[in-house]
């Protein structure tokens, strides 16, 4: 079989239902196929916390409603199987009639080789394991397509900006809209990196506002925004913090000459990315990053980072009772003041 990965997964979601894995698994109790509640199958529980629904996307998918765990049937092998996700997609796609070996398709690479049974066979480090193991989760990412002027307003609406600052993050081509476990979600994406956020605005769980798609890669985003005019850079942290930049560049008498890059989190390094470094050495970079200790830290590391890389980087403090530029961004004229230092050197 020679057809894109991708194409082969959906066959395989098509012909492997939930309940056929159950079964396949020898799982003790197997559900009747369709919509259904019943116990979880990785654990002692007897309650009816765990359901199988067919999806907004069209796909079954299951969720554990005391774990919060939720995916489609691959993930429900890997929850059960505990193996990973290559051996995983290998299973169902056998299971569904297709015995080809992941080799060749799309972004992925063939799977990882078994650990050595008999002289001369290799076996394969743990991080090229991983590696490949992201390979194949970006190999599952939902199909990504433009924002609508109508998604573009609702994401302004959620974030409380004007829709210019979307506009122009979108121009960028770094804005995409999916539909991702039921849920309409916004995405920001640059490379191998994609982080998500519900488009109602709710969390994307009980306590993570954002959360990355499996298998992304990367430690800062913005790469794309830097072009080669050695703009000054607004270094602010947090992807959608790219939404709040934008608007302050916007509104910013001075802000003509800034561009701006993001931290995906306060444990990003430079380490991780020194591609990104390098692109900002010999640049102005002032740093923006969130209130608290793991902010201050992360805005140290960089600070250290920049200057050794010979690039101008200071600090700016943000007033007492703002954890970021949100509330800046969003109320602009109460605010004019710092505005005008954010952008002045």
């Amino acid at each position: 079989m020679k057809t894109d990965l991708s194409a082969r997964i959906a066959a395989a979601k098509t012909a492997v239902s939930i309940a056929s894995a159950w079964r396949r698994l020898g799982l003790a109790d197997p559900p009747r196929d369709g919509n259904t509640v019943t116990h979880p199958p990785d654990r002692e529980d007897g309650s009816e916390c765990f359901s199988i629904f067919l999806a907004k996307d069209g796909w079954q998918r299951f969720k554990d409603h005391k774990t919060g765990a939720t995916g489609d049937v691959f993930d429900f092998v890997e929850l059960v199987v505990k193996e990973d996700g290559p051996a995983a997609i290998q299973r169902v796609l056998g299971w569904a009639g297709d015995d080809a070996p992941l080799s060749g398709h799309g972004a992925t690479s063939s799977p990882p080789p078994e650990p050595p049974t008999s002289p001369g066979k290799t076996r394969i480090s743990s991080d090229e394991r991983a590696r490949l193991s992201r390979e194949f989760d970006r190999g599952r990412w939902p199909r990504f397509t433009d924002p609508t002027q109508a998604d573009i307003e609702q994401i302004a609406r959620i974030r409380k900006l004007d829709p210019a600052a979307v506009h122009a993050i979108d121009a960028t081509g770094m804005l995409r809209v999916a539909d991702h476990n039921g849920r309409r979600v916004f995405v920001i994406r640059e490379g191998l990196l994609a982080q998500w956020r519900p488009l109602s605005g709710e969390p994307c769980d009980g306590e993570n506002k954002a959360l990355n798609f499996k298998g992304s890669e990367g430690a800062f985003i913005g790469a794309s925004l830097l072009g080669t005019d050695r703009q000054a850079v607004l270094l602010i942290e947090g992807c959608v913090g790219l939404l709040e930049a934008a608007a302050l560049i916007g509104i910013a008498e001075n802000g003509w000459g800034w561009t701006t890059v993001a931290a995906v989190s306060s444990g990003s390094r430079f380490a991780a990315q020194p591609d990104m470094l390098a692109a900002l050495a010999s640049r102005r970079v002032r740093i923006v990053a969130d209130a608290g200790k793991a902010g201050a830290d992360a805005a140290a590391s960089w600070c250290a980072d920049l200057h050794a890389a010979g690039a101008s980087a200071d600090f700016f403090d943000l007033p007492a009772g703002h954890r970021d530029l949100g509330p800046v961004a969003q109320n602009p004229s109460s605010h004019a003041e710092l505005i005008h230092r954010l952008f002045t050197f």
